[in-house]
């Protein structure tokens, strides 16, 4: 029987959109609505790292797990593996950092993310259409499936609007993302395997070839951006993912079909 395989999504969008990486099976945890737990008042708490690893913890259910993450949620699995010792842990378009800091000058500026919380109380539809394009993301016209879909070609949607994430939780996000650092880098009590795009213009590959490097793991690179498997879920991603998984990534799937992408927009997982 594969071993669990928890997997943390990324800012602004629902986390299964990583179903084509590691399959519809996995247990799917929001990072989007953690952040109402994590940052008070916008400060980010001192214990989030704890608090993230016990929530992981809470859905592993006491059986031995694969962690995985992406943007956001690499930070979380990262910082979640060092307490909890998962069998693996796979990390995409990875940092230990999002904003630039002393010793560690890959990141975003800061001003970067104050200036889209401003203009998300304003313009959200704007913010996030501009955020999904540079991710690589193709945003469908109005779809049953809300935000995002497999399937479908098309321009902005107004279902970015109908099924979004509210302003509070894409807002504490961005507080999340300024002040989160899990520097520094310490090892991982596990197999580790990074995932990058060759094109991040959200986390440059550079900053994630810098935290393979440091945790002496190795790192893959794919064409494409931000949500690079996107592109290349398919065949490529997924046949490195099975590789280093063994049994606990392996699963016959594929992006044929459709799959349900909606967010949980409401409120927050307690922790």
């Amino acid at each position: 029987m594969a071993e669990r395989c928890i997997v943390l999504g990324g800012w602004a969008f629902p986390p299964g959109i990583l179903a084509r990486i590691v399959g519809p099976e996995a247990v799917f945890i929001d990072v989007n609505n953690l952040m109402p737990s994590l940052v008070l008042d916008a400060k980010l708490r001192p214990d989030w790292e704890s608090a993230v690893a016990d929530i992981v913890n809470r859905h592993a259910e006491n059986q031995p797990f694969r962690i995985a993450g992406w943007s956001t949620g690499a930070i979380m699995a990262y910082a979640a593996a060092k307490q909890l010792k998962p069998t693996s842990a796979l990390l995409l378009s990875a940092t230990p950092s999002f904003c630039r800091r002393p010793g560690f000058p890959i990141g975003q500026k800061p001003g970067v993310l104050k200036a889209m919380r401003e203009k998300l109380m304003v313009e959200p539809e704007e913010v996030l259409g501009k955020f999904y394009e540079q991710c690589g993301i193709i945003i469908p016209i109005a779809s049953p499936l809300g935000p995002l879909s497999t399937n479908g070609e098309g321009k902005k949607s107004k279902a970015i609007k109908e099924n979004s994430y509210s302003k509070s939780l894409l807002i504490d996000g961005l507080h999340f993302l300024e002040q989160a650092s899990v520097l520094p880098v310490t090892p991982l009590p596990c197999p580790v395997l990074f995932v990058h795009g060759r094109e991040d213009l959200i986390v440059p590959f550079k900053a994630g070839k810098r935290f393979a490097e440091e945790l002496g793991a190795d790192i893959e690179e794919f064409d494409g951006g931000h949500a690079f498997f996107w592109r290349n879920g398919d065949e490529a991603v997924n046949g490195r993912v099975r590789e280093f998984g063994g049994n606990g990534y392996d699963r016959d799937y594929c992006s044929g079909g459709e799959i349900e992408l909606k967010s949980n927009a409401s409120g927050g997982e307690t922790i």
